[in-house]
């Protein structure tokens, strides 16, 4: 119960149908790394792809005990804002799922420097706002080798907007990727 992301008012973060364990908490990161190092341990593969779930969580959530107090520690004692769409409070918290994410990409390349680290998450910035996915550091900052936006749209035209739009989201030296 301890891993559960909670909101403002204490509640299970449930979002698009799932209830979200805390994507902060050590103990969840730890989890899914010793998933990533069993996999890699143990198959032939090329790699490693996260989807639009891992490293994100609920931009409501973060209430729990675990981050709450993390937050408090690195912020002079501040409680977060009751507001979770507030700018600092979205950064922090991405932010730290970039360091989760970074660290993913140390324990697949520690291994075997030629996996690949790929992501595909939903789109930028609605990624962002909504799951505290930020993508284009992923790219920009080279945690990620691969990167496959979610682009799903009902027509050509709006599929390659969302296209171009996720491209020029990233450097022009990464876009490789």
């Amino acid at each position: 119960p301890n891993w559960a992301c909670k909101t403002y008012d204490g509640q299970i973060a449930t979002k698009n149908g799932f209830d979200w364990m805390s994507g902060i908490h050590p103990e969840v990161q730890d989890f899914i790394l010793s998933l990533v190092d069993e996999v890699i341990q143990n198959y032939d593969l090329d790699g490693v792809e996260f989807s639009d779930r891992i490293p994100a969580m609920p931009v409501e959530g973060g209430y729990e005990d675990y981050t709450v107090q993390l937050f408090k520690d690195e912020n002079n004692g501040n409680e977060p804002p009751a507001n979770y769409s507030d700018a600092n409070w979205m950064r922090w918290r991405a932010d730290k799922l970039n360091e989760f994410y970074s660290d993913v990409n140390s324990l697949v390349k520690g291994f075997d420097e030629n996996l690949f680290v790929a992501s595909s998450p939903s789109i930028y910035p609605w990624a962002y706002q909504e799951y505290l996915q930020d993508s284009p550091s992923w790219v920009n900052e080279g945690i990620v080798d691969h990167f496959v936006p979610q682009l799903y749209r009902y027509n050509l035209a709006d599929y390659i907007f969302e296209l171009n739009k996720s491209i020029n989201q990233i450097d022009a030296s990464k876009r490789d990727r």
